[in-house]
């Protein structure tokens, strides 16, 4: 991809440090600080991030000791008041004690795992079940010989029978690395005991690669800093198939990610054009010195992306937000053919910046505005459907308009050879619903920065 930046320079930024403190005498014992700055210090410091680097800055940024005081006695009162004050949700101050869990959450998830994932369904005999719904590639999972749609009977000889399944399997199943995990499973009419699978420490994917009717479906659950290369691999599979012509994107309840890995996913689908568009503020450095800087940046599209020949389609639901809707953005800017199914995306048009502060907290800044090619921001707005359908039901929707697309296709080979189960789309849903969060508890489009 190509970057091209066109740059305000908004004159000199200084960082001070007073060195004076604050008033120790509350009632509420302080955190532990670090001998070298105060909570003082902590103040002035994310003050002067949020004057560089927050959006709205100019309108919503008071002078720092107009926040003096108005936090109380609480610990980094005075912070969270600043913070409040700015009536923006994404922007965001962590305690130290928190930061740990802030940057688990921005970062890809790792466990030990055997690497396949469950959920609990009520078969056409009214008895429920517990299903595999994915198997993570090179997993023990997949070593052992587990399958999609294998239907769970017994686990370290447990039986996984009753009106709720899931606890039953977890307890069965619970253990660190180096536990083994022995599942007899039903495979059609076909009973079969599975070698053991060892946990190991694995890291849990957010990209999943499934065939429907021999539809690529390529569902995307975030966008972190793996995500780019399980893309990729998932491109390649599919480019192993043949002369595959359409694919859908399922991104319904994405709430986002990171900026650069979905601009990257973008540049796999699109072969030249206009990819996004976005206004960001930041504090750089010339010769020592720090400024204050507000950028226009068009990232554009470069040809050579293995999924530029197939058309999208994209399924979407009011969770598919921030970073999702950038991808949606990019596609509908460069491909034309696109075709969105399912609901209005969430409409969050900004972005973040997260930076780690002087007592090691982190901040979550909002700096980054992004804008379609003709230059309108989608923020409040979302992207709409071409079709608007329940998202429960956009997968299955999906498929027929593929299966359609492709029969309508002069010289085509006829590659739909089955077709598809109910029981496998009615999986899909169900996968989706389980793990659907909704945006506002974990969307974003971020980036990390460190200018300590």
């Amino acid at each position: 991809m190509k970057t091209a930046r066109i740059i305000v320079f908004l004159g000199v930024f200084l960082l001070l440090f007073a060195a004076c403190q604050m008033d120790a005498e509350n009632d509420t014992p302080s955190p532990p600080l670090p001998p070298e700055y105060d909570i003082y210090d902590e103040l002035v410091y994310t003050h002067a991030l949020l004057d560089g680097f927050f959006l709205y800055a100019k309108e919503r940024l008071n002078p720092v000791n107009t926040y003096l005081g108005l936090g109380g006695d609480a610990p980094y009162g005075d912070i969270r008041a600043m913070y409040g004050s700015l009536e923006e949700p994404f922007t965001r101050y962590f305690t130290p004690e928190q930061k740990p869990s802030i940057v688990a959450a921005l970062s890809p998830t790792q466990s030990a795992y055997v690497g396949f994932e469950y959920i609990q369904l009520s078969t056409d005999d009214s008895l429920p079940g517990l299903f595999v719904t994915n198997v993570w590639p090179d997993s023990p999972a997949e070593e052992a010989g587990l399958m999609k749609l294998d239907r769970i009977l017994i686990v370290n000889g447990v039986k996984i029978e009753g009106d709720d399944l899931v606890p039953i399997y977890q307890e069965a199943s619970k253990g660190g690395e180096g536990t083994a995990v022995v599942l007899t499973v039903l495979r059609g009419d076909q009973t079969i005991k599975l070698p053991p699978m060892v946990k190991k420490i694995l890291v849990q994917p957010t990209v999943y690669l499934n065939f429907y009717s021999d539809i690529p479906v390529i569902q995307i659950t975030q966008f972190m800093s793996t995500s780019e290369g399980e893309f990729q691999n998932a491109l390649v599979k599919i480019k192993d198939k043949g002369d595959v012509r359409i694919g859908i994107l399922d991104l319904r309840g994405n709430p986002g990610g990171g900026v650069d890995t979905t601009i990257a996913i973008a540049d796999e689908l699109i072969a030249d054009g206009e990819i996004i568009r976005y206004e960001d503020h930041y504090i750089g450095s010339i010769n020592g010195l720090l400024y204050k800087f507000v950028d226009t940046v068009t990232e554009t599209a470069e040809p050579g992306g293995l999924g530029e020949d197939i058309r999208w389609i994209c399924l979407t639901d009011e969770n598919s937000a921030s970073a999702t809707e950038i991808l949606l953005c990019a596609l509908k800017n460069s491909r034309s053919d696109t075709y969105i199914i399912g609901e209005n995306s969430y409409g969050k048009g900004i972005g973040q910046y997260y930076l780690s502060t002087l007592l090691d907290g982190i901040t979550g800044i909002t700096a980054l505005k992004f804008y379609n090619k003709d230059g309108i921001s989608y923020d409040g707005i979302g992207i709409a459907p071409d079709e608007e359908c329940d998202p429960y039901a956009a997968l299955e929707r999906a498929i027929e308009f593929a299966v359609k697309y492709v029969s309508s296709l002069p010289a085509s080979r006829n590659y739909l050879r089955a077709a598809v189960s109910r029981a496998e789309v009615q999986a899909m849903n169900e996968a989706f619903l389980e793990r659907r969060v909704t945006a506002d508890e974990a969307g974003g489009a971020w980036k990390f920065l460190d200018l300590r």
